[in-house]
């Protein structure tokens, strides 16, 4: 695909850096329409100026740092083809409210990525420059202000994601290459992960779908959801989860408002929700605001903002609150100075003071104090700025403390659920009795295994405050199928190396021993299944398996000589020759299962 409107290299990379935000304001012919939320904005909250950064910067990013100080560095300094890329970087300091120089990169570098590693240090990787698109990484080591240079990605990328997984490692996705030659270009599907003890990157299981400026967000359950963005075919609204044990990628379901691109960061909520708000979705733009369950992979709408925005920030500050921030509002055509509270748990906006400047394609970074700090990006001029200001939430907006109970571990039982009494207590200095609630709530029946339990603290002026924990359930204890299939589950062959061949017709004795506490367990309903395998990962439909003789009653086990017991008729069953998984279904749900071939 050609550009035709951007005669030149830099030009494209600008215009990806932006999102198309001042050509979409140019489209409409809007731009002395004031924002309509500005007339009733709530001053409960606050913006101060922080001292000008050392210079002016758009398509930068910022991070903070261990010590409490804010890292910014790369972007351009000028919106427009002659623009430079920088290489400079700076210092917030939240004490003094000033900013000071540091170390430069080795690379001027913007529409790239920072991410805070667990060691401490700061890698930057990929984005694009005069020269073109960048696989180049290196390193911020805030105890020296020095970077050094680490191992390059395996593809060029801007406009990707980046995501620190639970292991440490970083996962890079998607983005955009500009090829060789004017305004030539390719979406990748590609994701690679970085190892930063090696200092090396590995390529993993790539998107279905190429895209760029879509979100990532690390779920509670360690994996990650990229959802919306646009590549050759447009915009789109398609979401997909990444697996970082399995290292592939998998479908879930599309968002609701349809194609979006450029939407505010997806923010993990207390509850283990992710909200996405925002965007262009469709053209001109949306308020909509939806809500992602990781539990269910299923989307929602939420209350929507007072104004459709693209290009802004969201961070998620104290009590589960969520602030918007400026941004292009594609309907009105301006570049905003507003701000807005998202409250995670009534679902419900509420205007806050604005901004002295309406800026976009800042950043926008949780301070450790609880305050944000804006920086950089494109007024309504096209001016790429110095400024930075700090939202201070309203002083009266202390959340209640609440106190979770250290993990919970229930004993093991032959019953399938189990109710679980617990206790989650709060206090607030203004409010004697906050509300406390708990989803699933103290005496719901819980399955084994492990259930995280989300809980709520609200006070009389609707400040929240949250925290979870976790309800362990220890399944039966199970020492494997006794002879003669034999093998525990660690043991129980694979389809390549069944454990046992049974002939055709045969009756197969499948037995086992369960226990809970150091007890044999000689009470419950366990079952057994068998399924028909083509190949390793073809599996056929499960079927109940037919008892022979009177070794039980229908499909159940019979405890009988200190054992339970199945004889399992493989005519009678409908079973043929091949490859079977046979599957014991203990009466507290848990499974066991052995590899076994019929000839």
């Amino acid at each position: 695909m050609k550009d035709t409107n951007h005669p030149s290299r830099f030009g494209f990379v600008k215009r990806q850096l932006v999102q198309l935000s001042l050509l979409l304001a140019i489209a409409t012919g809007l731009a002395s329409i004031l924002n309509p939320i500005s007339a009733h904005a709530d001053t409960a909250g606050t913006w101060t100026a922080t001292g000008p950064m050392p210079s002016v910067r758009w398509g930068h990013a910022a991070i903070r740092l261990p010590n409490g100080q804010v890292l910014v560095a790369g972007g351009s300094d000028f919106f427009s083809h002659d623009g430079a890329f920088s290489t400079s970087a700076a210092l917030y300091d939240p004490i003094s409210n000033t900013w000071s120089a540091t170390g430069s990169m080795a690379t001027p570098r913007g529409g790239y990525t920072l991410t805070l590693l667990a060691n401490g240090k700061v890698l930057a990787a990929g984005g694009a420059n005069w020269s073109g698109t960048l696989a180049t990484a290196e390193l911020y080591d805030y105890t020296t202000g020095l970077w050094t240079a680490t191992g390059s990605m395996p593809d060029v990328q801007i406009a990707h994601t980046a995501t620190l997984l639970p292991s440490g490692k970083v996962l890079i996705a998607g983005g955009v290459n500009l090829l060789p030659g004017c305004c030539y270009f390719a979406w990748l599907g590609t994701a690679a992960t970085y190892d930063p003890v090696s200092g090396t990157w590995s390529p993993t299981g790539s998107l279905a779908i190429p895209r760029q400026s879509s979100t990532a967000t690390l779920l509670g359950n360690g994996k990650v959801l990229v959802a919306g963005g646009y590549n050759r075919g447009g915009v789109f609204d398609i979401a997909e989860i990444y697996d970082p044990a399995a290292g592939t990628w998998s479908f879930t379901s599309s968002m609701l408002g349809g194609p979006n691109s450029a939407p505010g960061d997806g923010i993990l909520l207390p509850n283990g929700n992710v909200m996405v708000a925002g965007g262009y979705a469709p053209y001109p733009g949306t308020a909509s605001v939806e809500l992602y369950d990781s539990i269910s992979g299923t989307w929602s709408f939420t209350g929507s903002m007072g104004v459709s925005r693209a290009l802004h920030t969201a961070t998620l500050m104290a009590g589960g609150k969520v602030l918007v921030a400026g941004g292009y509002a594609p309907v009105a055509g301006v570049i905003s100075p507003t701000a807005e509270i998202y409250d995670s748990v009534l679902g419900t906006w509420s205007p806050t003071a604005s901004m002295s400047t309406g800026r976009n394609s800042s950043t926008a970074t949780l301070l450790s104090d609880g305050r944000v700090l804006v920086a950089g990006g494109v007024d309504d001029s096209g001016i790429v700025l110095a400024s930075a200001e700090v939202y201070s939430a309203a002083p009266d907006v202390t959340p209640p403390v609440i106190a979770c109970p250290a993990g919970i571990s229930v004993p093991c039982s032959v019953d399938l659920l189990l109710p679980v009494a617990f206790s989650v207590t709060a206090t607030d200095d203004s409010d004697p009795s906050p509300t406390v609630t708990c989803t699933p709530p103290s005496g719901s029946l819980f399955p084994i295994g492990q259930t995280t339990v989300n809980s709520t603290a609200t006070d009389a002026s609707g400040n929240h405050s949250y925290c979870t924990f976790t309800v362990t359930r220890a399944p039966l204890g199970f020492a494997g199928f006794l002879s003669p299939i034999g093998g525990a589950d660690t043991t129980g062959g694979s389809f390549a190396s069944p454990v046992r061949t049974f002939k055709m017709g045969s009756m197969i004795s499948v037995k086992f021993t369960a226990s809970c506490g150091g007890s044999a367990v000689l009470t419950g309903v366990h079952r057994l299944q068998a399924v028909k395998y083509n190949d390793s990962t073809s599996a056929g439909t499960p079927i109940d398996a037919t008892a022979q003789g009177t070794a039980t009653t229908g499909n159940r086990f019979r405890f009988a000589d200190g054992q339970w017991q199945f004889n399992l008729a493989t005519k009678a069953t409908g079973m043929s020759t091949g490859i079977w998984l046979l599957r014991a279904m203990l009466s507290d749900g848990s499974q066991h299962s052995a590899w076994i071939q019929i000839k």
